[in-house]
């Protein structure tokens, strides 16, 4: 920063010029005379007067030297004051510069990470084509091994025909075991139905032991009232028969007193009273006679269905029984039957052991083709775990390029702030420092175009936003075409898991008619040696085929893992 020059700044005072003298002649005088006359006088006078004004003279001399060196010091001051705030502006400037540097390597490093980030996404694209060509090569060697499984098909339909004889063989053994099949089924048709009746006899038992147990409660219910109702007819028949003993008293009264004739309207009727009550008695006997009857009645018919019940299940008891002996006939029956079928059913378990020893192994093959599988997929979960990290790195970026734009605004605020304080005291001075202001000026200027350059930056981090949305877009595009992809190879390695277990049915099928033979036709040793023989070599090609297929997916998936640990230690280095 050019310092002011100081010759300019120095205030130039207007020289002092002496008053002139009011009474001073503009004549010149005349000499002094010798002999001391008025001219003497005269002249003398003006010493006088040239001495007086001498030293007003120096009087004021030294007062204008003392007011401009007052005025010098204050210029001074305010001089020292203006250059104090050039160097504190200088000193904002300089941080400014050095704000301004941090942002643009904040910018070349943004800018250098965005290159990082192409180099990798061309890497992972690279990645993608070459796993693209590696499912071409491997649909090429889908196809020929479907040529070979063909082959395999065929010789096997040969094996198929040659078996036929001996499934004719064993057409007999499976009529028989079809005719052994029926008989057990009718057996258990009869035993299922044998099992009905005996529930639905069962069934029946249950409800007549409810009926009897609801008649019994009803015959209970019913002595109870019964013998209520005894015990009220013999209470009423001892009242009848107080009443009787009590009506003879009061006949044997009634006589004694009609004999008397003051007292027989009396008599009379008290005799009219004790008739009612006896009339009434007679009806109220009656009346429980007759329900006597019918309780009675009731009883005995009670008493007849119970009897009649009792014999029905004594005789549903013995047809139980006869049940019985019947179902424990056909049990020893069947459980010889069993036991025939449980030693035919030991043959076939024989028979069921061996073919499931096959599959045992055949079930580790299919286990070592899934750890490969498993390890594929593990390689697939790193590659995204890595992705998502260069994700949350890209985001933590943005965090900071935010927060430094924030950190650039504020001391953008500050930097206004304390350019409107510095405005208003430049303000009082600007009659005196005109270069100060046009400085200021420059330095108004400066700011602005900082200003115009912080929004360019600003609009040029947005483009680079919109830039890093367009690349999280086609990143997502080619993550749906990796998952397409890895459906596809799925889809196809079904398929030939399908195939796979086709051809072990087949094998399978083969082996158990093979071993039917063997057991059925114990004189065909020589055919069976050569169907073995036959059988044998298949077994050993198709061995071989899946040892080949085993080593061709390790060797695949070792080159695989190499190509991307190579890859991924590029970008390290």
């Amino acid at each position: 920063m050019s310092t002011p020059d100081i010759s300019r700044l120095a205030i130039h005072s207007p020289s002092p010029r002496l008053p002139s003298h009011p009474h001073r002649s503009s004549h010149s005088l005349r000499a002094a005379s010798p002999t001391g006359s008025a001219r003497s006088s005269y002249t003398s006078r003006r010493r006088v007067k040239r001495n007086s004004s001498h030293y007003s003279n120096g009087f004021l001399r030294s007062h204008r030297s003392e007011v401009s060196k007052e005025l010098q010091a204050q210029a001074e001051g305010e001089f020292f004051a203006l250059m104090e705030l050039m160097s504190s502006m200088s000193r904002r400037s300089i941080s400014l510069k050095e704000v301004w540097a941090k942002i643009i390597s904040e910018r070349e490093s943004l800018c250098e990470e965005m290159d990082r980030m192409y180099e990798r996404f061309d890497e992972f694209t690279e990645i993608i084509e070459r796993k693209e060509k590696e499912h071409h090569s491997h649909n090429h060697d889908h196809e020929e091994h479907d040529k070979e499984t063909t082959k395999l098909r065929l010789e096997l339909s040969v094996a198929i025909n040659s078996t036929s004889q001996y499934k004719k063989k064993l057409s007999e053994r499976d009529t028989e075991l079809g005719n052994c099949r029926r008989e057990i089924a009718e057996f258990k048709d009869n035993y299922t139905y044998l099992k009905t009746e005996h529930e639905d006899s069962k069934r029946t038992l249950e409800e007549t032991q409810l009926k009897l147990m609801t008649s019994e409660e009803a015959r209970c219910q019913f002595e109870g009232d019964a013998k209520k109702h005894h015990s009220d007819l013999r209470s009423l028949n001892a009242r009848y028969i107080e009443l009787q003993v009590s009506h003879e008293d009061l006949t044997s009264k009634y006589e004694s007193m009609h004999k008397e004739d003051k007292e027989k309207h009396e008599w009379l009727h008290e005799k009219g009273i004790l008739e009612e009550e006896s009339r009434k008695g007679k009806n109220r006997n009656d009346g429980l006679k007759r329900k006597n009857k019918e309780l009675s009645e009731s009883h005995e018919k009670k008493v007849r269905e119970v009897y009649e019940l009792e014999e029905s299940v004594g005789k549903v008891t013995e047809t139980v029984k006869k049940i019985r002996k019947e179902r424990e006939e056909l049990e020893m029956e069947e459980h010889c039957r069993w036991e025939d079928a449980e030693d035919r059913c030991g043959k076939w378990k024989l028979k069921w052991e061996h073919s499931e020893r096959e599959i045992f192994s055949l079930r580790e093959e299919i286990r070592i083709l899934e750890i490969s599988k498993t390890e594929l997929h593990e390689t697939m979960s790193r590659k995204l775990e890595e992705y998502r990290l260069l994700i949350i790195e890209k985001e933590r970026l943005q965090e900071d390029h935010h927060h430094a734009c924030a950190r650039a605004e504020e001391n953008h605020r500050q930097i206004l702030i304390t350019i409107k304080e510095k405005t208003e005291i430049v303000h009082t001075y600007t009659e005196r420092i005109e270069r100060l202001e046009s400085e200021r000026d420059e330095a108004h200027n400066k700011c602005r175009d900082l200003s115009i350059e912080l929004s360019e930056h600003t609009t040029l981090m947005a483009s680079l936003n919109l830039e890093l949305s367009t690349l999280k877009e086609q990143c997502d595009i080619l993550r749906a075409k990796c998952s397409e992809w890895e459906g596809k190879y799925e889809e196809g390695s079904s398929g030939f898991e399908v195939e796979c277990q086709n051809l072990r049915t087949m094998l399978r099928d083969a082996r158990e008619q093979r071993e039917m033979a063997i057991s059925a036709k114990s004189s065909a040793d020589s055919e069976r040696d050569q169907v073995n023989a036959k059988y044998e070599e298949k077994c050993r090609a198709i061995e071989s085929l899946k040892e080949q297929l085993n080593t061709q997916t390790v060797t695949r998936y070792s080159s695989l893992k190499g190509s991307i640990h190579e890859r991924d230690e590029e970008p390290s280095h």
